[in-house]
């Protein structure tokens, strides 16, 4: 088991078997605290724990959200002590294809799939391209 340290956990719990790595590369996919915005390959971070709006029945209802396009994934938080960046927000959507960006997001039981165009204060749908 590998530890991905971050800013709030540099440090795994006491008791926790494995090893403590700042970044993991297996089988190209990179794991890391906070995304890299020139990395150019398969990553999966978690630092800005993103939520995403969604408007259902003329309310909105927000959630945190794993949020994908396809080369880049950036986890949810699952703690009630950590926030959620919305998805919207330019730090987080600049992260993206916004042409291939969807959110899961979590349910009491259940993750469900958001495309881009359904969620609430999202910058035009137009592919980014990568710096």
């Amino acid at each position: 088991m590998y530890w991905v340290t971050g800013n709030h956990d540099p440090l795994p719990p006491t008791g926790c078997p494995g090893e403590t790595v700042d970044e993991l590369a297996v089988s190209g996919i990179t794991f890391r605290h906070i995304a890299e915005r020139l990395f150019h390959g398969p990553e999966i971070s978690g630092h800005y724990h993103p939520a995403a709006v969604l408007r259902a029945r003329g309310k909105k209802v927000r959630r945190n959200c794993f949020a994908c396009d396809g080369q880049r994934m950036i986890m949810p938080a699952f703690g009630v002590l950590t926030g959620g960046l919305p998805i919207s927000h330019p730090e987080v959507s600049a992260l993206f294809d916004r042409s291939q960006l969807c959110a899961f997001m979590l349910g009491s039981n259940q993750v469900y799939p958001i495309s881009s165009n359904d969620l609430v204060g999202m910058p035009s749908k137009r592919s980014k391209a990568r710096d």
